[in-house]
């Protein structure tokens, strides 16, 4: 054979076994004599090439020249690269200890110093050349002057605890990687027989067999100078850095080009990243501190494991890894992992006595079918892992530069999680009964963490499995890691039992955790029977007789009053036809109507369907046409406002007219199961959806949050805007005995009036970014102390900034801030929490527990319950859950399913994703799917692009949400044959959606970018504001001092450039929101009051300037007949 590969190396021809197979590969011709040779011996070579584990026989590792200093393999360039990052090089100590007896310290000292001069590797160190390129120099001994520090510890009262405190204050010294050396030696005398040998190496010049090497050659060493005898040690042929430049040397061959397309499609597409929960904020810059875990798997489990394996083929690593392959991905919720692997790089027989960085990392990626079982997946891994690992002389550090990623200081390149097996069955091991199955922590040895999870497992003695984990503090809590090693010992438990289960439907919680989440969860709370909300207001007035129930901009209602006008619009209803069970919609401005109108429905009957007199009127036409409504309730001045199909019949609500009808009690059997109201919501087919609530949904809601209002029953509560909270706001106080304050929408949107509102009333309710300018202009203005009275505080619809907490709680200094998570489909609100300050730490939004009356499960894909701190789809169970949604049988089946815990009862599925905390509270965390919050309002990214996919002309499109928290803006994509402007899409948008929908920004691309799968590249977006889209409007200059300043004004709120006067607000991604801002910063720079009401309906820059320069105009006449005034006095 050895002539056959002369030949072939000769004729410059490469082999390989690549799969199993013989690949040749070679330039020009080659003789027909050579391949009949190659034919004959093919499965010789093969053999060869195998036992061996090299690809490629004929390029010899021998020793290079000398020379000044040498390049760095691929694991040191990593491993210095990663040393760079702040003090990540002490996470890459290896110490180690050993026990030996009557040591003579001199022929020790000199044994040790013989092993450095004889491994190169212990000598090395690394910097930079003349041309600044990193590269390793080997020092001569005599510069080093190595000595074992010796230390004498025998004559302490505890001898062995004193040498580990030494040692525990030296292993994570940093090395100096420049100047060395990195070895340091220590020996300890315990007694005047018994001493502890320390060494600690850095793992750039060593690995685990290393450290064996390195005891083993100081042994012989020391063995051969005590007895005056030459060390039986052969001389080194190679030395770390020929190895070096062998592996540079590879690079050209074509078995390398045939493990590098191995590994780049290995791992092509979209790669998964692993999140698996945890309430911790990942550092941005990736740390090293760690916490080390242990337990012992019992020997019985892992008996049957060893079955599995032997009834399966492969191996241990194998079954274990696949494991968790399922667990990571069960926690991540994901269908593919990474898990990193650790194989020798001692290709060659001349490198098993060497020191050095030998480690080849491996990364594993598993696709995994939960509709599989576990013996599916087995066969997948073991597959896997064989052909991965006869591909593993393709340095990993290689796969990850050819892979051209971007790279994450706060991980690890391509996976976060390492997984080691040995086998330590030959070595006595002493086992504690106490340890076995159970997770302790482990104080002594290394406790830094150079991945999330670095997990290490070791067969030892008596069929144990000893576990260890070292997690990253900085990323995951303690108890979240207790549980996930808990959880996996459930799921190897239930896996060697019943390996076909599908892999989706293994539980793996144990009995503890599913109580603790039952009581979190109320399930064994008794609610009281539900009363219809009509009934609980009835009583009210006839307790609060002639008490304020109402006030809207000056006008009252008494409770008599409200109660009476209620009981005529019902019977009036009554009288025209309606019955129990009609959809009956409201078309009113915000007035005494309006609260009259929806008390009188829900008595007669009725179902209250609220529309917006805001909204566009093809949408108002499209609701009622959808609900197959057949009245339609408004007052007289909007009857002209939307054109109705003439069947429908047209009722009117005007005081005048119901003092003719009956105030008594209308008769009608209305039980809590009725429908009671439909709120219609953004759609993903492009319309809106009816989402049909039950009497019980809400009474269920309103007496779960009964107490709320108790001690301010007497005082007024603010009602603002939004139909979904606006009946919390409304019914809450009304039921509890209180005065509800409703303001106008012209009056929320002016923030002069609403603070003044506001200094008056116990109790109100905003979303985030109404609150955050509240907040801040109180601030501004330093006058906290004008809003003493207000008692309760409510906040949601989406995430509420820390910051905006902090602020409020600094605002209102007597009250009590709520923050609470619902959908429509759950009635209001079904978790509330009460903020604590400086409540920061928490990932995501913390929205509280859930209400009485409501159940939360959050639940994996297979609808199983998920473990503390891991995401998963929060649903909703209890009497909250409404009916589903109107004429859709198929969504509501869908998104209204069985109970898995309660077969009698539905639960509706959010498309929220959120974790339990430990303490019983929830996290929100995002979406499944395209639907989204902006100032409040739930919207479906999907109605947004079907309607502009619709104007003739646009080809594609796309919608996505940029910025966070407060500043989160819609922003819309275009591909378009002809040109497109702002202000034809927006007014397009706009005859069929409300303003809270169209996009603050559009812009026109050529195409739509995509991932390499064919998914939305959603990095790979312009920036709105730097690529947006003309607005159609010529741009025209400011031509004054205040055209000026309101052209800086509105650049700084909108982070624009280039605004025109004649621009108009809206167009360029305005909304109420920033026009309130506009209009503070307007009275602050010119002390003038501009009407909002105004602006919206003006909204350029030329407007609004005249708007004020009249204004001053106006002030300084005042000030001039003031004065007149005064000297006619």
């Amino acid at each position: 054979m050895k002539e056959l590969i002369a030949e072939i190396k000769s004729k410059e021809i490469h082999i390989a076994v690549v799969d199993g197979e013989l690949e040749v590969s070679f330039e020009g011709e080659l003789d027909a004599e050579l391949i009949q040779k190659i034919r004959l011996h093919k499965q010789d070579l093969i053999n060869l090439l195998q036992k061996h584990n090299i690809e490629d026989v004929q390029n010899e590792l021998k020793a290079v020249e000398m020379q000044e200093s040498y390049p760095l393999s691929n694991a040191q360039k990593r491993l210095w690269t990663v040393c760079q990052i702040d003090d990540n090089s002490r996470a890459y100590n290896i110490p180690n200890t050993e026990f030996l007896q009557n040591v003579d310290i001199e022929i020790f000292n000199k044994s040790v110093a013989s092993v450095i001069e004889r491994h190169e590797s212990l000598r090395t160190v690394f910097k930079e050349d003349e041309s600044g390129e990193i590269r390793q120099w080997i020092l001569p001994s005599t510069a080093l002057n190595f000595k074992v520090l010796f230390v004498d510890c025998s004559t302490e009262e505890t001898p062995r605890s004193v040498a580990e405190q030494h040692i525990a204050a030296d292993k994570y010294n940093m090395f100096d990687l420049e100047h060395g050396p990195l070895v340091r030696a220590h020996l300890y005398r315990l007694s005047t027989e018994n001493y502890m040998f320390y060494f600690n190496m850095h793992h750039i010049i060593s690995d685990d067999i290393s450290i064996k090497v390195l005891m083993s050659d100081t042994m012989v060493f020391y063995t051969a100078y005590l007895q005056h005898t030459t060390p039986e040690l052969p001389p080194l042929q190679i030395q770390y850095k020929d190895y070096a430049v062998w592996q540079l040397n590879q690079q050209t061959s074509a078995t390398y080009k045939a493990h590098q397309s191995y590994w780049l499609e290995r791992f092509s597409g979209e790669l998964p990243l692993l999140d698996l929960g945890s309430s911790n904020i990942r550092p941005k810059v990736l740390t090293n501190n760690g916490k080390h875990l242990h337990m012992y798997i019992d020997a019985k489990v892992m008996q049957k494991a060893s079955n599995y394996v032997n009834q399966n083929g492969g191996t241990l690593f194998m079954f274990l890894l696949s494991v968790w392959n399922v667990l990571l991905a069960r926690y991540s919720s994901q269908n593919e992992v990474v898990i990193g692997a650790s194989v020798s790089g001692r290709n060659h027989a001349d490198l098993e006595s060497q020191i050095g960085f030998y480690i080849e990392t491996l990364p594993l990626r598993t696709k995994i079918d939960w509709e599989a079982n576990f013996d599916g997946l087995y066969q997948q891994v073991k597959e896997d892992t064989l052909s991965d690992f006869s591909h593993n002389s393709y340095p990993f550090d290689n796969l990850v530069n050819d892979l051209q990623l971007v790279r994450d200081l706060s991980r690890n390149p391509l996976f976060d999680v390492m997984f080691t097996l040995d086998d330590d069955s030959a070595k006595a091991t002493t086992i504690d009964p106490e340890k076995i199955n159970t997770v302790h922590e482990v104080t002594k040895g290394s406790s830094l963490s150079k991945f999330d999870l670095d997990i290490e497992m070791r067969e030892v003695q008596g069929g144990f499995l000893s576990f260890n984990l070292i997690f990253n503090t900085d990323i995951y809590e303690e108890n979240f890691i207790r549980q996930l090693i808990t959880h996996y010992y459930m799921l190897l438990e239930a896996l060697v039992s019943n390996p076909s289960l599908k892999l989706g439907e293994i539980a793996y919680l144990t009995e503890e955790e599913n109580k603790q989440l039952a009581d979190f969860n109320n399930e064994k709370t008794a609610f009281p029977e539900i009363e219809l909300v009509s009934s609980l207001f009835e009583k009210q007035a006839r307790k609060n007789v002639d008490a304020i129930a109402l006030e809207v901009s000056g006008e009252t209602l008494t409770y008599r009053e409200l109660d009476e006008k209620s009981n005529q619009f019902a019977n009036y209803l009554i009288s025209q036809g309606v019955s129990k069970g009609d959809y009956v919609p409201l078309y009113v401005e915000r007035s005494l109507e309006m609260i009259v109108g929806i008390l009188g429905i829900f008595k007669s009957g009725g179902v209250y369907i609220p529309l917006d007199v805001n909204l566009p009127k093809e949408r108002v036409q499209y609701i009622v046409d959808d609900a197959k409504a057949g009245y339609f309730v408004t007052k007289t001045s909007l009857i002209n406002a939307v054109k109705l199909a003439e069947e429908t019949q047209v009722l009117h609500i005007d005081f005048e007219q119901l003092s003719l009808e009956s105030s008594g009690y209308p008769n009608k059997d209305i039980s809590p199961n009725s429908e009671a109201y439909i709120i219609y919501t953004s759609g993903t087919t492009g319309k809106p959806k009816g989402v049909v609530l039950t009497h019980q949904s809400l009474g269920a809601f309103l007496m779960n949050v009964e107490g709320q209002f108790k001690n301010i029953s007497s005082q007024p509560v603010l009602a603002s805007n939004g139909f979904d909270i606006f009946l919390f706001e409304l019914f809450n106080p009304l039921l509890s005995g209180g005065k509800v304050i409703l303001l106008k929408d012209e009056e929320v949107r002016d923030l002069d009036y609403l603070l003044t509102t506001l200094e008056n009333v116990a109790a109100f309710h905003a979303v985030p970014v109404l609150m955050a300018q509240i907040v801040k202009y109180i601030k501004e203005h330093e006058i906290q102390h004008k809003y003493t009275k207000v008692k309760e505080l409510y906040i949601g619809g989406d995430e509420v900034p820390t910051h905006v907490l902090e602020d409020m709680y600094e605002v209102f200094p007597n009250a009590t801030i709520h923050v609470f998570y619902g959908p429509t489909e759950g009635t209001v609100f079904v978790t509330t929490k009460n903020y604590e300050r400086k409540e920061t730490t928490f990932k995501g939004a913390v929205i509280g527990t859930p209400n009485i009356s409501s159940q939360i499960y959050i639940l994996d894909e297979y609808n199983k319950k998920v473990p503390f701190g891991v995401t998963g789809e929060l649903c909703i169970g209890g009497a909250q859950v409404g009916k589903g949604y109107l004429h859709n049988e198929a969504l509501t089946a869908e998104k209204f399913i069985q109970n898995p815990f309660k077969a009698t009862e539905k639960i509706y599925k959010t498309g929220d994703l959120a974790q339990w905390l430990p303490n019983g509270n929830i996290t929100f965390i995002g979406r499944k799917d395209n639907q989204v919050k902006i100032r409040g309002h739930r919207i479906e990214l999907e109605e947004i692009v079907k309607r502009l996919q619709s104007k003739v002309g646009i080809e594609k499109a796309i919608v996505v949400v940029k910025g966070k928290q407060e500043q989160k803006e819609l922003v819309a994509y275009v591909v378009s044959k002809e040109t497109q402007n702002v202000t034809e899409l927006r007014n397009y948008l706009g005859e069929t959606l409300p303003n809270y929908m169209i996009p603050s920004f559009f812009v026109n691309l050529d195409e739509i970018p995509q991932t390499a799968n064919g998914k939305l590249d959603k990095n790979a977006l312009p920036d709105p504001a730097d690529l947006g889209m003309e607005s159609g409007i010529e741009y025209e200059a400011p031509s004054n001092e205040i055209e000026t300043m309101l052209v800086a004004l509105w650049e700084k709120i909108l982070n624009l450039e280039n605004i025109g006067v004649s621009d108009n607000f809206f167009h360029l991604g305005g909304d109420s929101i920033k026009g309130i801002r506009i209009i503070s910063d307007i009275k602050k720079e010119y002390n003038v009051k501009v009407s909002l009401g105004l602006f919206f309906q003006q909204p350029t820059i030329k407007s609004l300037a005249e708007d004020i320069a009249n204004s001053l105009w106006q002030n300084e006449e005042e000030s001039k007949d003031e004065a007149v005034d005064i000297l006619e006095i």
